[in-house]
């Protein structure tokens, strides 16, 4: 899991050590575009031995996912996906219970 605050500034640097490219989206985020982790599309791919590093402003507070965007079908089914949560700035807003 990955846990930050709302408008930090979020600096993930993911090395490939799979035999196969790669790319990460964190889902759910206001993102660069070259940095939205879609292989071929959006960024290049994270080519075997290679490091990517994504930097963007966590926008919007919610709970979210990062997870492979390529090949995501075998690369998430072992693993490489994981909770991002973005906690409101003012933390009164933190935890509340939605009705």
């Amino acid at each position: 899991m990955l846990r930050v605050t709302e408008d930090d500034r979020v600096r993930a640097v993911v090395r490939n050590d799979l035999d196969e490219s790669t790319g990460i989206h964190f889902h759910g985020q206001n993102l660069p575009n070259a940095m939205d982790g879609v292989p071929f599309l959006t960024q290049p791919p994270i080519m075997p031995g290679e490091t990517f590093v994504y930097e963007f402003v966590a926008d919007p507070a919610g709970s979210h996912m990062y997870h492979s965007h390529h090949n995501a079908t075998d690369q998430v089914g072992r693993g490489i996906l994981g909770a991002f949560i973005v906690d409101p700035r003012d933390a009164g807003q933190r935890y509340q219970v939605c009705a």
